[in-house]
């Protein structure tokens, strides 16, 4: 029996993983673009807005750990498939939302769904792919995300616009019910179609095994950073450039797609170019950390229009590029047995970042200035890249600057 990396099968398996995620990703990331709209809508302020991209991305912090282990069990077709279905009925529960409370409340919900993504759909990768295209693979289907995010940026203001918010929030429900369905019908387990359940490891020993893998440590710590940063371009730079360069909503949505795609391209090319290097992939994350360390500091300080289509390309291209490579290094830094638990791990500490700050970020733009909130950014991005930095020479001094052998880089 060939192995699932040498299966032709495993482009069209790549393809399913990378359409559930940016279904998946058009509900949660366009919470960004309606939150813009809802603003308007009910006179909302920054900080409730940041506080409903908190509210979406509360969920995975409960789900994630415990959906890896699940996915360490019974394979991904079912948890990946069926969570992208009811992701995209709970989204609709907003439409009978009558206030901010239960606004909140609806978009939890939606994100304890959205837990089954994105450790399923990388532990696909994983177990479908080898040590040579692994990067690539992983960078193809995080594309997900900022496509997703980019389909959000695009639609749901125009949507909004012309037929209501109600229309908007339709649409993200259709595409994600739809992927999730198509993954249900074609996806298939790798090696064999209907595998028996595994035994998983007990708790305890998942914990050990992945607290114990010590090139995780600064690989979480640059991941809360460029997370962070990640959100808050998500939740606000459609209302932040709107306001700061004096366009429409619409104009300040097709700017975040540009970002986004940006990222998408990112997320592709970077972790090809670290599959073909002896380097190892840690100088890629700092070179994401200081290029957008460099691009947040800018920011306040950016008046020429032509510079928000080149910020948003620069930004949009490290700051989200280099997600592809934080989960191949946390999924090559543990066993096979434990991939989906490492991944649900790693994505829970990420969670921090992610519910944090957008509602911080909100917070100083509404008490202080958009200047002090982007100086916080800033000031997180340049603290990890040192940390990162660190450990950059430390790898390089202790292996003499190759890439390590194995499962571990």
């Amino acid at each position: 029996m060939k192995n699932s990396w040498e299966n032709p099968h495993r482009w069209g398996m790549l393809g399913l993983a990378t359409a559930v995620q940016t279904g998946a990703t058009l509900v949660t990331y366009g919470v960004g673009p309606l939150s813009a709209v809802w603003q308007q809508e009910f006179g909302w302020t920054r900080l409730q807005a940041g506080l409903l991209m908190s509210a979406v991305q509360l969920g995975p912090l409960l789900s994630m750990i415990w959906v890896g282990r699940m996915l360490d069990r019974d394979g991904e077709r079912g948890w990946v498939g069926g969570g992208a279905v009811l992701l995209g009925l709970s989204v609709l529960t907003t439409m009978w939302g009558t206030g901010f409370s239960a606004f909140l409340l609806c978009l939890a919900l939606t994100g304890l769904l959205y837990g089954t993504a994105q450790p399923g759909g990388s532990r696909a990768v994983a177990r479908w792919f080898g040590d040579r295209e692994r990067g690539l693979a992983m960078g193809i289907r995080q594309t997900g995300i900022p496509l997703g995010g980019a389909l959000a940026g695009l639609a749901l203001p125009f949507f909004s616009r012309v037929y209501g918010w109600e229309a908007g929030v339709g649409f993200q429900a259709s595409v994600s019910i739809l992927c999730g369905l198509a993954f249900l019908i074609f996806y298939r387990e790798p090696s064999v179609c209907n595998p028996p359940k595994q035994s998983i490891p007990p708790l305890g020993e998942s914990f050990r095994a992945v607290l114990g893998a010590p090139s995780l440590v600064p690989v979480l710590v640059s991941g809360i950073a460029l997370v962070s940063l990640q959100m808050v371009l998500v939740t606000h730079w459609v209302s932040y450039v709107s306001e700061r360069a004096g366009c429409s909503l619409e104009e300040g949505g097709r700017l975040l797609s540009l970002l986004l795609v940006s990222g998408a391209a990112g997320r592709v090319l970077l972790p090809w170019v670290s599959d073909r290097t002896d380097k190892g992939r840690q100088p890629f994350l700092l070179l994401c950390l200081a290029a957008c360390g460099a691009g947040v500091w800018v920011i306040p300080f950016l008046s020429w229009q032509g510079g928000w289509i080149f910020l948003s390309l620069w930004i949009g291209f490290f700051g989200l590029g280099w997600y592809s490579l934080f989960l191949v290094q946390v999924a090559e830094a543990v066993e096979d047995q434990t991939v989906g638990f490492a991944v649900g791990f790693a994505l829970t500490v990420n969670q921090i970042g992610i519910i944090l700050a957008p509602v911080l970020f909100g917070w100083l733009a509404d008490t202080s200035s958009y200047g002090v909130a982007w100086g916080a950014v800033g000031a997180g991005l340049t603290g990890a890249g040192f940390f990162q930095g660190r450990e950059c020479f430390r790898s390089f001094s202790s292996s003499g600057g190759r890439k390590k052998e194995g499962r571990l880089l």
